[in-house]
């Protein structure tokens, strides 16, 4: 019974899902997710902008979403969202739908 109940708690406390990681070269896919990243990080959302870190973190250039993770952890949003702003330049992406 106890047990029962400590797995229905801990699919209420389960972390949110990150989305499947975009192809290679899928910039379209890449750069919605990264707009996603932008709207959690403007709401203040910590938990939704981790998930959607570590489902870009494979195309973001080297050490980016670690300081990313350190803002986040830090609540820092507005220094996350610069960053992600620099290498959305840096990667060339266009973030217009």
């Amino acid at each position: 019974m106890l047990a029962a109940g400590l797995c229905s708690i801990a699919g209420f406390a389960a972390e949110p899902s990150a989305p499947d990681a975009p192809p290679a070269g899928d910039g379209a896919a890449a750069a919605a997710l990264m707009r996603e990243l932008l709207a959690a990080l403007d709401g203040d959302t910590p938990d939704r902008a981790s998930a959607l870190l570590a489902t870009l973190a494979p195309l973001l250039p080297a050490g980016v979403a670690d300081m990313l993770g350190e803002h986040i952890d830090n609540f820092d949003f507005r220094a996350a969202e610069a960053l992600v702003r620099q290498a959305v330049a840096q990667l060339g992406m266009a973030l217009e739908e």
